[in-house]
């Protein structure tokens, strides 16, 4: 289960560049050039910053995930590590749930990358979640 979790933290730092480029594209296609158009609706700026505290979240708790088994890390450290990083996947997997629900709601484009950050927030949210509390039970 501990390379399970290794290989889950990675992937959630890869998934980044998903939601980078998810970002840029909302924010340089979409939001730059209606300042000088009409609006945007709400639910763009919504969605930008979920995807903001995503990332953010995301890169706090795969590198918990990725420091956690480095040999100078003792088990009390390891252990609190994992409690953290399994608290603050929730939010990464509801930041998923959540532009799921409003790309499906109110926007009428859904974008390739659009599915591979809320499939991955989802899906590493959860991996996450399962893989500390095995880990955390001593079930490596």
């Amino acid at each position: 289960m501990k390379n399970n979790l290794r290989v889950v933290s990675l992937v959630m730092l890869i998934s980044l560049i998903f939601s980078g480029s998810l970002l840029y594209y909302m924010i340089a296609d979409i939001i730059v050039p209606s300042w000088t158009q009409e609006g945007v609706d709400l639910y763009v700026y919504v969605i930008v910053c979920v995807i903001l505290i995503s990332i953010v979240i995301k890169f706090i708790t795969g590198m918990f995930g990725l420091t956690a088994f480095t040999k100078s890390t003792t088990e009390e450290e390891k252990q609190k590590k994992m409690k953290i990083g399994g608290k603050l996947s929730v939010p990464i997997a509801a930041c998923g749930l959540l532009c799921l629900f409003i790309k499906l709601f109110y926007s009428d484009t859904f974008l390739v990358a659009d599915v591979f950050d809320i499939g991955l927030d989802i899906l590493l949210g959860f991996m996450f979640i399962i893989c500390s509390m095995f880990v955390r039970a001593g079930r490596e």
